[in-house]
């Protein structure tokens, strides 16, 4: 074998472009090139004589451990060794590169090691890009992951202190406007504390030479390979500031939008100052890159919150809402009931989107009318028609319908509308019948007060009588009798006179003197049906209102009274002054209590319905409903308490009107809809 000088085989290592380092057997170095002394720091007359490990420092970059010793390696196992990846070369100024190197044992002839050499090269820029893009494939999983967007901008910042940046913030614009420090991480643990107390110092608008309002302003990121005074002076707001940022010692910046086409949800801020690398290009475009990638999820998720509120809002439309929602087809198939229409017809889901008699044939004619206006104009006219519930009762609907297509204007599905009927259809019978009683009730008028003028005769022709001195005592006695079945005659026509005539004004009146009108009206009755009378009225209780209202409302309570106790008992009227705690309101409570036999709280949950009487053929059903609706307009109440039981059997009806008259008492009892106000309890 042809043995190479030691001459020239130092001057081919002196000339090969990676760094070399000779080491002897005691592992002190024998010989450099210049470019291992431009890596390492150390010229080879400097590092002559000392130990491989004391000018060549590696480490692992995650770790930061050191490294073992390729010369002790290759001593050990007698071969050529390659250094594991991610190893970090620290230079003599304290800076570090990343290198790739391996280590070759040096041999005579006869197989004897005599030394090792050490060939390595810097591999920064190489490792620079597989950082930067291991950054962006690493922030795409978290970009895909994380559904919290505080988490994901968290996770984002620490991801890129792992190699890109010594520290990372983020600056996020408000709704209003304003500017948020939302993140502020730092990849040394000794340095998060301040990263935490800069971010106290948002920047504000006014800061026109702050690099982050820049970017917000116009939307090009910015570059800072290296930092001076003036632009620690442009971010820095205070002396505080200004002090936080001297610590720091920042080397070198970037200034990136996070941004989905135009729209900037703020601005992420890169820094180094521990690296002594700079930010180039590279890695300015990386950076680019990441906030357009942030910026499009954080557009999406807010895309997908909006689209998700909306389907929210929707769906509690459709499933809350009191109008009847079905979707289904052209051909008459359902896919879709809401719950506010099943509850109408009183099917379940699988029996309302499966039911085929639903509709009565009678409204064939008018579905097919509609049928063909939706497919000529997409939508069709609102028409009237009844639909047959579980129970075979027919329910009024005002129907409406439009087709749903698709992007290429192909109808997919059919949305039909249906509004219930029978609140409409339940006052107007009302009116309708209210009508007719008002009729009943001028009829009435009338004949009382026609009647006014022959009893007045009647009265005077038997005081008359009543002069005759020759008239026996029992002819006296019937006289007497007869004059006061008179008297009462002329009040009941009084009375009713008093009744049918509404007041065009409300006046201030005492509770017990229309109880007492209304009373007086049921003397007959109460006689014959044996009933007691009980009045308890407190002195001194006034209240302002339609009295005509109130002594219908109260005609109402006694005559039911008196038609559940045809056997007897006793009727209790009360007045007392009360207070609407929930308001503070001060007004009058009225009670009427019966001793009949009361009521099952299936009947008592109906009774202030339209239309709904235990009397048969006897009852309108109206009584009560329409009290309820007057009561409602005076801004009171109207409750109830019932028994069946029989140590308390009765019922008792509370009424509580204001003392002060209700803006609304105006107004016609039908106009007036909604719950009346619970009644005070005391």
């Amino acid at each position: 074998m042809r043995t190479i000088p030691d001459q020239l085989l130092a001057t081919t290592l002196r000339a090969i472009g990676d760094g070399v380092i000779s080491c002897d057997l005691e592992n002190r170095v024998v010989m450099m090139n210049a470019v291992a002394e431009q890596l390492t720091g150390w010229s080879e007359v400097e590092a002559a004589g000392h130990t491989l490990r004391e000018v060549f420092v590696i480490v692992n970059e995650t770790t930061r451990e050191i490294v073992e010793d390729p010369v002790d390696k290759v001593r050990r196992l007698g071969t050529i060794v390659g250094m594991a990846n991610h190893t970090l070369l620290i230079r003599r100024d304290g800076t570090e590169i990343a290198i790739d190197d391996s280590a070759a044992p040096v041999c005579t002839d006869q197989g004897e090691m005599r030394g090792v050499v050490l060939v390595f090269r810097d591999v920064t820029e190489r490792r620079r890009a597989e950082w930067n893009l291991d950054l962006l494939a690493r922030s795409g999983k978290v970009l895909l992951e994380h559904r919290k967007f505080s988490l994901l901008l968290d996770s984002i910042a620490e991801l890129t202190t792992d190699h890109f940046a010594d520290f990372c913030v983020l600056d996020m614009v408000l709704p209003s406007g304003e500017i948020e420090r939302s993140v502020g991480v730092h990849k040394d643990p000794a340095l998060r504390a301040l990263i935490e107390e800069l971010s106290r110092f948002p920047p504000v608008p006014g800061q026109k030479a702050h690099p982050v309002i820049q970017v917000l302003s116009d939307g090009n990121p910015q570059l800072f390979p290296s930092i001076d005074q003036a632009l620690l002076k442009a971010v820095a707001k205070n002396e505080v500031q200004r002090h936080h940022y001297d610590r720091l010692r920042i080397r070198s910046a970037i200034y990136v939008p996070i941004v989905a086409d135009t729209k900037i949800f703020g601005v992420m801020t890169f820094c180094r100052n521990i690296s002594p690398v700079p930010f180039d290009e590279e890695d300015l475009s990386t950076a680019v890159e990441l906030g357009h990638r942030i910026g499009a999820a954080l557009d999406q998720k807010n895309a997908i919150e909006s689209l998700r509120k909306s389907e929210a809002r929707f769906r509690q439309l459709v499933e809350k809402g009191n109008i009847g929602i079905v979707i289904g087809d052209l051909a008459g198939g359902h896919s879709y009931i809401n719950p506010a229409l099943m509850e109408i017809l009183g099917y379940d889901k699988v029996e309302a989107l499966n039911c085929d008699e639903v509709t009565p044939p009678q409204y064939r004619r008018l579905d097919l009318i509609a049928l063909e206006q939706l497919k000529t104009s997409g939508s069709c006219v609102a028409y009237e028609k009844s639909y047959k519930a579980k129970d075979g009762t027919l329910i009024p609907f005002l129907v409406g319908a439009a087709v749903i297509s698709d992007a290429s204007g192909e109808v997919e599905e059919v949305a039909s509308f249906l509004a219930d009927l029978r609140p409409q259809k339940q006052a107007e019978a009302a009116l309708l019948q209210s009508e007719k009683l008002a009729a009943v009730g001028r009829l009435a008028s009338s004949i009382s007060h026609e009647i006014n003028n022959p009893l007045a005769s009647v009265t005077n022709l038997l005081y008359l009588i009543r002069s005759d001195e020759s008239m026996s005592p029992q002819s006296r006695d019937y006289l007497e009798t007869a004059d006061r079945e008179l008297i009462r005659v002329s009040q009941v026509a009084a009375q009713t006179l008093r009744f049918h005539r509404q007041s065009t004004r409300p006046m201030t009146i005492a509770p017990e003197t229309l109880m007492d009108e209304v009373l007086a009206l049921y003397g007959g009755r109460l006689v014959n049906f044996n009933i007691n009378v009980q009045r308890e009225y407190a002195p001194d209780v006034q209240l302002t209102c339609y009295e005509g209202d109130v002594r219908q409302v109260l005609n109402n309570l006694i005559g039911n009274a008196v038609d559940v106790m045809r056997n007897g008992g006793w009727l209790r009227v009360r007045t007392r002054p009360s207070t609407l705690w929930s308001t503070g309101r001060a007004g009058v409570r009225i009670t009427v209590a019966d001793t009949g036999g009361g009521m099952t709280p299936k009947v008592a949950k109906h009774i202030f319905e339209a239309f709904f009487t235990t009397k048969g053929n006897n009852g309108t059903g109206l009584g009560l409903w329409i009290s309820s609706r007057i009561v409602h307009k005076h801004q009171g109440a109207l409750k109830v308490r019932t028994s069946t039981a029989n140590e308390h059997r009765g019922s008792v009806f509370t009424l509580w009107l204001p003392i002060d008259l209700a803006e609304t008492s105006h107004e016609p009892w039908h106009k007036s809809e909604g719950t009346t106000v619970e009644a005070p309890e005391s």
